[in-house]
């Protein structure tokens, strides 16, 4: 069955979660290109909408056709893909994800009787060499957004 077009109000919806408007609030991320939306799928992250361009890659059929029937999949015009994306060149494909609970899934595997080697460890951000302040100040915030454990 071909996916219906993307609304206007979707378009809108879709910009503000790239532009970030909900603040860190916002459990939504937006991923753009092929191998980050097939990546983040493979690696579980439950995605909420699938867009697709006018030139998507057909190899990624399969993998949506996995996804649950409940995952919404819209069809968008390149310039409708220009206007989401914030890359120079509009992607083939984009995708809604809701951002998992990294420290959730830290408790959980903590608590299971997984082997040591199995538990997922604190993520820790290492800056090296940084030259410019902002560009730490950049790396504090994406590690504070992401619920990183620590900065070295």
């Amino acid at each position: 069955m071909e996916p219906a077009h993307i609304t206007k109000l979707e378009v809108k919806a879709l910009l503000a979660i790239a532009q970030r408007l909900g603040g860190k609030a916002q459990r939504e991320l937006l991923l753009e290109g092929n191998k980050m939306v097939v990546e983040a799928i493979r690696s579980g992250w439950n995605p909420l909408k699938i867009v697709l361009g006018p030139l998507w890659i057909k190899d990624t059929e399969g993998i949506l056709m996995n996804l649950d029937r409940g995952i919404t999949v819209r069809r968008a015009s390149g310039q409708e893909m220009e206007r989401i994306s914030r890359l120079k060149t509009a992607p083939s494909i984009s995708g809604c994800f809701e951002i998992p609970d990294f420290n959730q899934r830290f408790q959980e595997a903590r608590k299971s009787s997984l082997p040591s080697a199995k538990v997922l460890a604190p993520w820790w951000l290492v800056a090296d060499r940084i030259q410019d302040p902002g560009n730490l100040g950049t790396m504090i915030r994406i590690a504070d957004w992401f619920g990183f454990e620590g900065l070295i």
